[in-house]
């Protein structure tokens, strides 16, 4: 995935590390990230390549670019939590 993404294996490891971090903090917030992670997994993933339950790449630049204004900006951990809180009062 690091490749479909166009990241550094460490820069994204990093973003995914700081944010897992903040969520384990949280434990009110466990069940609504759950969630969260399983609705990005494309429908019917295992028929397209890779194989894998990852988001399309071009489907997460799209994310990014609407939400920090360019596809390759990562939410801090921050952005995370507030958008987890904002899930669990829908």
């Amino acid at each position: 995935m690091d490749e479909m993404l166009g990241e550094s294996d460490f820069s994204r490891r990093n973003w995914l590390r700081k944010s897992f971090l903040a969520v384990v903090r949280r434990p009110d917030l466990w069940l609504v990230s759950f969630v969260q992670v399983f609705s990005l997994i494309p429908a019917n993933w295992w028929q397209k390549k890779p194989f894998l339950p990852v988001p399309d790449k071009h489907w997460i630049e799209f994310r990014m670019e609407t939400a920090f204004g360019d596809p390759n900006n990562r939410p801090s951990p921050q952005d995370t939590i507030s958008f987890l809180e904002w899930c669990k009062r829908g």
